[in-house]
């Protein structure tokens, strides 16, 4: 990557495996140098991005921000469709996705938190995107877990294997004023498994009973 004084910032919107009880909204910094919550750092914030700190020492961070979206629970393709929802909010895209907010459904009676997690690119970085959103997820992690201390509720250790197949991301400026690189990333491929089963021949029937008997 080429370095450039104004970083470049990514924005991925994760839709957790389990709604965090947070009110909608609410925003959490970290600096990536050791220290967290950003006590003593200059933060950056306006109406349409969380706050962020400066970037005068080159200082990196990651900031999250809480979407709690209303959802029915329908489909597999819901975290997708309630991360798209964000993203038409937060930012001047508006993907054309077929998911389930296309198909009748009964109202929403549900609740999916989704992150609107925001760091820089890191020149140094030997995977930038990806290195970008593990940082993201180690946060989310910790928010996680304290929110589960807080709320006296157990809390899923977020991975992504535990996340949709793919989630949107979009990268911007400092600013905010330049949007671009509307994509989907892709975390891993073990979402839906879909198979015709063998059938059996008289010898796999045999064994099948072979089997049930020895497990009753």
């Amino acid at each position: 990557m080429t370095k450039s004084a104004e970083p470049t910032l990514v924005i991925f919107f994760i839709p957790l495996p389990q709604a965090l009880g947070l009110t909608h909204g609410s925003t959490f910094g970290f600096a990536e140098d050791g220290s967290s919550g950003l006590p003593n750092v200059p933060m950056k914030a306006t109406p349409d991005m969380p706050p962020m700190p400066g970037f005068s020492a080159g200082s990196n961070f990651t900031s999250l921000r809480l979407w709690q979206v209303n959802s029915s629970m329908t489909g597999f393709l819901e975290p997708l469709d309630v991360a798209m929802k964000v993203v038409r909010v937060v930012t001047p895209f508006t993907p054309q996705v077929e998911t389930a907010s296309s198909r009748e459904r009964p109202m929403p009676d549900a609740v999916i938190t989704v992150i609107e997690a925001v760091t820089p690119l890191l020149d140094a970085d030997a995977d930038p995107i990806s290195d970008a959103l593990d940082r993201c997820l180690t946060r989310i992690q910790q928010v996680s877990t304290a929110s589960g201390l807080v709320t006296g509720q157990s809390a899923k250790l977020v991975t992504r294997e535990q996340l949709p197949l793919i989630i949107p991301m979009c990268q911007r400026n400092l600013d905010g004023d330049v949007w671009s690189n509307f994509s989907m990333y892709q975390l891993h491929s073990n979402d839906v498994v879909r198979y015709a089963p063998a059938t059996l021949d008289e010898e796999g029937v045999s064994r099948l009973g072979h089997f049930l008997r020895a497990t009753v």
